[in-house]
């Protein structure tokens, strides 16, 4: 797979677990009567604990010779990327936005 399709790959299944967190919990969301962060956390911990559940699933039928390298991965191990500088730009510039948006 080219680098690229690990990226995309991993902004696909970020955004179907929004859309699934969302999709669970649109009743409350929908009504507006009262405070819908109970079941918006709620499903996402819930979210989270089926991903890790697969991811496990994976490593447990991951081929011996490939387990070590996605553990690391997952660890947040960097040793394969090209070049950190679009993280180490990308990551300021957003976190200037965030402060930066009106209240």
């Amino acid at each position: 797979m080219p680098w690229w399709g690990v990226d995309l790959a991993a902004c696909a299944g970020a955004f179907a677990s929004i859309v699934l967190v969302l999709g669970l919990a649109h009743r409350d969301l929908r009504r507006g009567e009262h405070d819908a962060s109970p079941r918006l956390l709620l499903t996402g911990v819930v979210i989270a604990a089926g991903w890790g559940a697969l991811i496990t699933l994976i490593l447990s039928i991951a081929p011996e010779n490939r387990l070590r390298g996605m553990v690391f991965w997952l660890t947040g191990d960097l040793n394969g990327s090209a070049s950190p500088w679009p993280a180490l730009v990308g990551v300021p510039m957003f976190l200037w936005m965030l402060l930066r948006r009106p209240r």
